[in-house]
């Protein structure tokens, strides 16, 4: 038997596990604070399940830095009341304009993150983006790490991945926003690969 046969079982037992409990890879189930984009692209919850608050926290992260006083309106007004199209809106300014060097960085990230909500909120598009970004990760995990060590991350990835591309597949911005966990829709792909109901072997 070669080494990459012994190591199957164990492969596919420790993602069972994480299926069962991804929070080594994703974070927390109840976050307080906004997770991070890699914890994001593996299927992360949003701060009290509900993508306007993530935002909102995201957001008023950002007031302790000096910025322009356009982009401050717009995280005040975002952060106030977070829309589609505000959210859009800063999530451009964030990640085009020029800010403070001391800023820079956390403005780039908040942009990074913001995708995410805007997906949430029913943004085909975002929705798309999001999948296309966790797919690429997927692919990074699955391919580039030594033995089966990407396999956990890879499959937590993809099928985040498959979620948004089902999200993309039509606008929902005009349907009320019902704020909820994620994990009981990512649990549906789990069942559909035929992974986590099995006994291991």
């Amino acid at each position: 038997m070669s080494s990459d046969d012994a190591k199957r079982p164990n492969a596919a037992a420790r993602l069972r596990a994480a299926i069962l409990d991804p929070t080594e890879f994703s974070g927390t189930r109840e976050p307080l604070a906004a997770l991070s984009r890699a914890e994001r692209l593996l299927g992360a919850e949003f701060v009290c399940w509900d993508a306007r608050v993530d935002a909102q926290v995201i957001l008023r992260g950002l007031l302790g830095f000096e910025l322009p006083d356009d982009i401050r309106r717009h995280i005040l007004a975002s952060a106030d009341s977070p829309t589609v199209a505000k959210l859009r809106r800063v999530r451009q300014l964030l990640s085009r304009r020029e800010v403070p060097h001391l800023a820079e960085r956390r403005c780039r990230e908040a942009a990074d993150l913001l995708v995410f909500n805007v997906a949430a909120l029913g943004c085909a598009a975002a929705s798309a983006e999001c999948a296309a970004t966790a797919l690429d990760s997927a692919v990074l995990h699955l391919a580039t790490v030594e033995g089966t060590d990407g396999l956990v991350p890879g499959f937590l990835a993809l099928r985040a991945a498959c979620l948004w591309a089902s999200d993309a597949q039509c606008d929902m911005t005009d349907i009320e926003y019902k704020p909820g966990p994620l994990y009981p829709r990512l649990s549906g792909y789990d069942q559909r690969a035929g992974i986590g109901s099995r006994p291991s072997q």
